[in-house]
């Protein structure tokens, strides 16, 4: 059996301690230089050895062989997160290298939106626009692995590496799905404004303006099950949308709402109804919608807190049932 020495202080006082190594006494310090390349890439100077001896001096030379940044790892573990790349980095929030952890934008707001009447000759106003500036910083969260050494000279020892890198990239991958979607739902939703200057503009009364909120929430209670409710939803958030001059071209739905689409209404599985489609909706379910009126969809999953093992789901919201009533005057 191979002995491979560490470090005094890591063992006894006095004296190295000894790890009984799987492999036989062939192993040399040439030997391990080449095993682990594939795993390290290559090193920033040579493992030193000593010819005399049989054993190899990893302990004591491997961490100066790659002291400092290793781009090797760094990239591996980029295209692993890569390869697997979700919708949210491939489509919503695209990956993007940055160096520079501070960030800095501009709002511009234009204060006119309609031209005004000037007589003739007469000088027209400028067109005015505020400015503001905001910026932010990103934050940093990082994972770290450890092997023993000796992991590249065993199978099990190489699988452990595969394992864990794996395990970071999958990780990296979570975080950046779930808080893709936590800064998607934090925006300031402009559209609501929208809506509720609308509301005020129709009506005049306050009881009035407060009916017609509880008719838009009822409205959009368990739209996904109504007939045609998506259908509605849809033409609904493109109108709001393309008010701001922006024209929707994706959907994001919350996990199981694709089933409720394609068999929760009889429009979408009765065959005198939907013809062909109705066949499509109970064979494929869920399959039969990449897109929608046009639109790419992507159905999002719940996602599991470290430790504690609480399930967070973001596009759901547990509320209660009920009912209200307004009281009207009798007309007669």
């Amino acid at each position: 059996m191979a002995r491979a020495a560490f470090p005094g202080h890591m063992g006894a006082p006095g004296g190295p301690r000894f790890y009984e190594g799987t492999r036989g006494n062939d192993i040399t310090a040439k030997d391990y230089n080449t095993m682990v390349q594939p795993f390290f890439g290559p090193m920033a100077g040579p493992i030193e050895f000593d010819s005399s001896t049989r054993y190899p001096h990893e302990a004591f030379f491997l961490s100066d062989a790659y002291e400092g940044r290793n781009d090797y790892v760094r990239q591996t573990i980029v295209y692993a997160v890569v390869n697997q790349n979700s919708f949210m980095t491939k489509y919503i929030l695209p990956w993007k290298h940055q160096d520079n952890p501070n960030i800095a934008w501009n709002v511009m707001n234009m204060n006119q939106t309609l031209a005004e009447v000037a007589p003739p000759g007469a000088p027209p106003r400028y067109v005015t626009t505020d400015m503001t500036k905001k910026g932010s910083r990103m934050t940093r969260r990082a994972l770290a692995l450890h092997v023993n050494h000796g992991f590249a000279s065993t199978p099990e020892g190489q699988d452990d590496w595969a394992y864990k890198i794996a395990t970071i990239a999958s990780c990296m991958q979570e975080t950046c799905d779930q808080d893709g979607l936590l800064a998607l739902l934090s925006t300031k939703d402009i559209y609501k404004q929208g809506r509720s200057r609308q509301t005020n503009m129709d009506v005049d009364d306050s009881d009035a303006i407060l009916t017609r909120k509880q008719d838009e929430e009822l409205f959009r209670w368990g739209i996904g099950q109504q007939e045609f409710g998506w259908q509605k939803l849809d033409a609904e958030a493109e109108h709001e949308m393309r008010l701001q001059h922006v024209q929707p071209d994706t959907w994001i739905v919350p996990p199981r709402f694709l089933n409720f689409a394609a068999l929760g209404t009889p429009t979408a599985t009765e065959f005198y109804r939907a013809g062909d489609e109705a066949k499509a909706n109970l064979r494929e379910g869920s399959d039969n919608f990449a897109t929608f009126r046009g639109k790419k969809v992507f159905e999002t999953k719940p996602y599991a807190l470290e430790g504690d093992g609480v399930v967070i789901d973001p596009l759901t919201r547990e509320r209660m049932i009920g009912d209200y009533f307004i009281d009207y005057p009798d007309k007669h």
